[in-house]
């Protein structure tokens, strides 16, 4: 988030200076469809036991929307629109001690949910001519409503011997095996949203470009359940932007 912050106050700061306020045709509205992925930074706190920590989702699509209005050549106000959406599955293995067998047996745990995000509201844009090229750079920043939901919520756990001499003989009290489901999350909160990208102006009302995207939001409470989800991402996306 830190580096983020940096580098939309850097654009802000530096880019006025050598755009000398170059777009060619002035249009004060600005629409930009826009796609690609996200990709999840920090640690989760979404626990439901003490061995089960929900983790974070490791990357996601992301489509979305912008539209904002100029009211000067290089600032305007608008709205910001994306949807997130991604699964996660994570395995992991180690030595069963609750009881004690002649061998050693070994617990193996299977997790898997889903995750999806709506992020929308006003944001503050800005955009740059760099020189006399059509090349132009843009930033925006807002203040978004977050939506999160996680659902289809699984947890196996399976128990078993690694056995080298191919006979495994399991004794009536070892461990049965388990396959839980949790009950789907969903959860509100207000995040902030930062922007930063390059776009070539085709024609006067069409440009294409890419923009790296943060979303940093946590959500302290769940409404099913008294569990919290730190939101924090960071993504690149592709987009085709009209002017009017």
């Amino acid at each position: 988030m830190k580096q983020t912050l940096i580098l939309t106050l850097s654009l802000l700061l530096v880019f006025p200076v050598y755009s000398q306020s170059g777009i060619k045709e002035y249009r004060k509205f600005h629409l930009s469809i826009n796609a690609g992925w996200d990709f999840v930074q920090g640690t989760s706190n979404t626990t439901f036991s003490d061995d089960f920590t929900l983790p974070l989702t490791k990357k996601g699509f992301t489509p979305g929307i912008d539209a904002a209005y100029f009211f000067t050549k290089n600032y305007g106000i608008g709205v910001k629109y994306r949807f997130y959406k991604a699964s996660r599955e994570s395995s992991s293995i180690f030595e069963y001690t609750e009881q004690k067998f002649e061998k050693p047996v070994y617990q193996y745990n299977n997790n898997s949910f889903e995750e999806t995000n709506h992020m929308v509201g006003p944001a503050f844009f800005a955009r740059w001519s760099l020189g006399d090229s059509r090349w132009l750079v843009s930033t925006n920043a807002g203040v978004v409503y977050v939506h999160n939901q996680i659902s289809k919520i699984q947890r196996k756990e399976y128990y078993n011997f690694i056995d080298i001499d191919g006979f495994i003989s399991y004794p009536p009290d070892f461990p049965q095996d388990k396959r839980m489901g949790y009950s789907d999350l969903s959860g509100n909160t207000i995040g902030l949203t930062l922007s930063a990208g390059i776009r070539y102006q085709i024609f006067p009302f069409l440009g294409a470009g890419i923009s790296a995207n943060g979303l940093f939001a946590s959500i302290s409470k769940m409404e099913q359940a008294d569990v919290s989800r730190k939101i924090n991402r960071i993504g690149v996306s592709a987009a085709i932007d009209f002017s009017f």
